[in-house]
């Protein structure tokens, strides 16, 4: 009987590290699953701010640019985490939501391939960071096929050349 106990708490103990290598962090993976159908379903033509579709709790989002390494990006968040992605062209964007020094969720791929991107009036800056207690509005507009989330500021939305943006 010890025998088959010992056997279970094993075989539940490898197939955890298992998912956990295959898919990181289950909260991490879990947010990304939620916050990438959020990003899809958004309604067009309405501005919204994020903490609107987002079902968890965050301090800070931060987009980078893909020019930023992964260890740039830590050196940003002032920590190291596995949910990190390394860029992988100049269409890959990474959009790291953090709460309380953690990444609890990191939208990050090419953004045609995930049918959505995070647009910000500023293109300048290898970073962007807004805090969820800003309220910084976006407006949802489908672009060639993608699902833009365009920074409105004060009213003005970001002019139709600048839209085309990649983070």
């Amino acid at each position: 009987m010890k025998k088959v106990l010992l056997f279970l708490v094993v075989a539940v103990a490898l197939v955890c590290g298992g998912f956990y290598l295959l898919v990181g962090d289950p909260e991490v993976f879990y947010n990304n699953q939620k916050m990438d159908s959020a990003m899809l379903h958004a309604e067009i033509g309405k501005k919204i701010t994020l903490d609107q579709i987002t079902m968890f709790e965050w301090d800070e989002m931060y987009s980078f640019k893909h020019t930023m390494t992964k260890s740039e990006i830590e050196q940003v968040l002032g920590f190291e985490s596995a949910a990190i992605k390394e860029p992988t062209g100049d269409t890959f964007i990474q959009v790291v939501f953090v709460k309380e020094g953690k990444v609890v969720c990191n939208l990050s791929g090419v953004y045609t391939s995930l049918g959505y991107n995070v647009i910000f009036n500023d293109p300048v800056p290898e970073y962007h960071k807004i805090l969820n207690s800003d309220k910084v509005e976006f407006e949802v507009k489908d672009i060639e096929n993608v699902i833009r989330f365009i920074q409105v500021d004060k009213g003005i939305i970001v002019p139709p050349d600048k839209q085309m943006g990649i983070y």
